[in-house]
């Protein structure tokens, strides 16, 4: 099923127009894909430390504002409510007192409640906090609007009575029962729409903390996306890493068991074009040289048994056949010449084969150093990991001193009493933020454990490779050693058909003597009859392809 899920996919790239990645292995050398597979993982935890970082910091800015908002809002309607208040008891001590002097100081001092109310009031809705209570600034100017003129009533009453009786000034008891009955309960109803003002602030500023917490909750949220895809990526970075390096050292594995085996008959091929598919292309060309160099060494073997065959068949007949002896004597200096043509050309390609067994192995060392590079970096990922749970256990412990410091401002507050509700209010959501914050940086501790758990995963399985490729240079140095021995064997027969060659050209310069020297050459004889046999039996542990061609 999954086979053809894939198949559909690759003929849909193709009608769209789509470049086909499916060879993209093939093309990349080994280094470049651990290069990109290790950059991709790179990226993405640089851009989920910056994000991170942005996310935390723009949270802790929208707590900073909320918490300086609400304090800046809870101090204006207080100095609001605290200036009224003052105004109502310069008012109420200015119908109490006796002397001139001090309605003058009372009457400056209402006056001066009233302008600082008047600022506090400019101050706050002038703000863009203060812009979201207009609701409650009717109800104020409502409530001002109602006392204004009871108020500059009883004022005027009093500058009146203070002008009319100079320096003989005494209280009117009049005035005091126009201000308690009729002005004071104006006086309360302006306070306590300044009350809801202040009611409505400490809201405000709730709604503020919570749309931090919001932002809080979004950014845990985009952190634990993020850090989702990088485990996805990373696995599927992994996966294509070890999928292009495993295979073709499984076939490299499998090629050197069947040349150990002396099993010359399964071709090698690949297609892949980095380090590991030069290793096979490599590895196949050394099968390739030894499958020839066996071949010829048969070939040799054969010729030589067929030589003895005929110097003994020319021995039997050499009483009677004295004639043919020179003909005979020339048809084996011509294969002896043959053979030591054949010999030379097995001791070059065993040579030859010596050299490329020699750049496998260095090819198979090149390919442990890169594997060594490999685990050395996972190494580093891991530390690096090590240094972000640091970071995270900061941010936890930032969180808790900021719960404490939170848990004291509102013991304070409560202390405070009324006044305090609003910061206690402020207080307790800057707690409930930090242990949000806490629970973050738990999660994300326990990401960063993962994260680590499964860096650890990679290093083993790179540890795996490595013992892999020890164990294939060791492969490839054993099949050098043979190699070695096979061309030491092709030079001492070159040198003991050299000497068949010497013999043989004796035997014609001798031919009216051979009556006497036919002992000798059957000796001769039989000696390259057993070198031939020892050598077919050197090489018949090789399998070649059972449609090799000869050469002779």
């Amino acid at each position: 099923m999954l086979d053809q899920q894939l198949d559909a996919m690759v003929q849909h790239t193709q009608a769209v127009g789509i470049p086909d990645l499916s060879d993209l292995p093939v093309r990349m050398g080994l280094v470049a894909r651990l290069a990109m597979a290790f950059g991709v993982v790179l990226l993405l935890f640089a851009i989920t430390t910056a994000s991170s970082i942005y996310q935390l910091r723009a949270v802790e800015q929208g707590m900073q504002d909320a918490m300086a908002s609400g304090q800046r809002l809870a101090a204006q309607a207080r100095n609001m409510h605290d200036r009224v208040a003052d105004a109502y008891l310069g008012l109420l001590v200015a119908t109490m007192v006796d002397d001139l002097e001090d309605l003058q100081y009372e009457s400056a001092a209402l006056q001066k409640a009233l302008g600082a109310y008047q600022s506090s009031y400019r101050q706050l809705f002038g703000t863009p906090q203060g812009a979201a209570l207009q609701a409650h600034a009717a109800a104020l100017q409502s409530a001002e609007a109602e006392l204004r003129p009871l108020l500059g009533s009883a004022v005027q009453r009093l500058q009146l009575a203070a002008g009319s009786a100079g320096a003989d000034y005494e209280r009117d008891p009049a005035i005091q029962v126009l201000v308690v009955s009729s002005v004071k309960p104006l006086f309360d109803q302006w306070l306590r729409a300044i009350d809801a003002l202040n009611d409505g602030a400490a809201q405000a500023s709730a709604e503020a903390a919570a749309q931090a917490g919001a932002a809080a909750r979004r950014a845990r949220l985009w952190l634990a996306g993020a850090a989702a895809v990088a485990l996805c990526l990373g696995a599927a970075a992994a996966w294509w890493i070890a999928r292009g390096v495993t295979l073709p050292l499984r076939q490299a594995m499998a090629l050197a068991r069947q040349v150990a085996q002396g099993d010359l008959s399964q071709p090698m091929s690949t297609a892949a074009q980095d380090e590991t598919g030069r290793l096979l292309t490599a590895l196949g060309t050394m099968q390739d040289g030894l499958r020839a160099l066996v071949g010829a060494v048969r070939e040799s073997a054969s010729a030589i048994d067929a030589s003895a065959s005929d110097v003994a068949a020319g021995n039997d007949d050499l009483s009677q056949r004295t004639e043919n002896a020179a003909v005979s004597l020339r048809r084996t200096a011509e294969a002896t010449t043959q053979l030591a043509g054949n010999v030379q050309q097995l001791a070059e390609s065993a040579s030859a084969a010596q050299q490329i067994t020699g750049a496998a192995t260095q090819a198979a060392q090149h390919g442990g150093a890169v594997v060594l590079r490999a685990q050395s970096s996972m190494t580093d990922i891991s530390r690096s990991s090590q240094r972000m749970a640091e970071i995270v256990g900061m941010i936890d412990s930032f969180a808790f001193r900021t719960n404490i410091l939170a848990l004291n401002a509102s013991i304070e507050a409560a202390g405070a009493g009324p006044h305090g509700r609003g910061f206690a209010v402020v207080a307790s959501e800057v707690r409930a933020l930090s242990q949000g914050v806490a629970s973050a940086a738990k999660d994300i501790r326990q990401l960063i454990e993962q994260s680590a758990g499964e860096v650890a995963s990679g290093q083993r399985h790179v540890e795996n490779a490595a013992r892999s490729m020890a164990d294939i240079v060791g492969a490839v140095d054993g099949l050098a050693s043979f190699v070695t021995e096979i061309a030491s064997a092709a030079a001492e027969q070159g040198q003991g058909i050299a000497e068949v060659d010497q013999s043989v050209h004796e035997l014609e310069r001798l031919t009216q003597q051979n009556a006497a020297l036919v002992e000798q050459s059957a000796a001769a004889a039989m000696a390259m009859s057993q070198e031939a046999e020892r050598l077919t039996g050197l090489v018949s542990v090789f399998r070649l392809e059972p449609n090799l061609p000869l050469t002779t």
